[in-house]
């Protein structure tokens, strides 16, 4: 499987490319200043940050991961995307495998 990312410090550092090599992981790297080529990962962290990380002062780590997995939940099965037909993402998936299936 590959991994396409921007060119940020922490996805060249040693212990980042050892561990997506650990993980069976090749790295793909955009064309640098061209956040454009990776539009759909772009738009997401943008859509993160704008309805959780900056709503929040997280005290803890333990405070994040909580809702940071609220949000994660929401987004998957309760907010329709225009991506997917104004449908959540996890209902387009599992229309989409049933329709494979059939």
């Amino acid at each position: 499987m590959v991994v396409r990312h921007d060119n940020g410090l922490v996805f060249g550092s040693k212990l980042y490319r050892a561990t997506a090599k650990d993980d069976g992981l090749a790295q793909e790297f955009i064309t640098p200043c061209t956040p454009e080529e990776n539009g759909l990962c772009e738009r997401l962290i943008r859509t993160f940050k704008e309805e959780c990380a900056w709503r929040h002062r997280f005290a803890s780590l333990e405070q994040a991961q909580r809702a940071i997995g609220k949000w994660i939940e929401h987004d998957t099965h309760q907010r329709p995307h225009s991506a997917h037909p104004h449908k959540t993402p996890a209902g387009f998936h599992a229309a989409l495998a049933r329709r494979r299936a059939a």
